[in-house]
């Protein structure tokens, strides 16, 4: 596991308040956390804010697995 994803499970265990291990790669941030449109947003401001990045609502829109919120992340703090 990559700082990047331990970093976000964390923020999303503690958020959510689910045990860290019930959050994977593969887990579905609406489906299987339970997130609405604002719990969505709050977390991804507060990713947002820890790694200096701006996700666009257009690419928000697309992320639905932990994984691809990690990719994105991981993708845009390289550039």
């Amino acid at each position: 596991m990559n700082e990047v994803y331990k970093a976000i499970v964390k923020m999303a265990s503690d958020y959510f308040d689910l045990p860290e291990e019930r959050i994977t790669l593969s887990t579905l941030v609406m489906e299987e956390l339970h997130a609405d449109s604002l719990d969505i947003v709050e977390l991804l401001a507060m990713i947002e804010d820890r790694y200096g990045i701006y996700i666009p609502d257009d690419q928000l829109i697309e992320m639905r697995t932990v994984g691809e919120v990690v990719a994105y992340v991981e993708e845009n703090i390289k550039q």
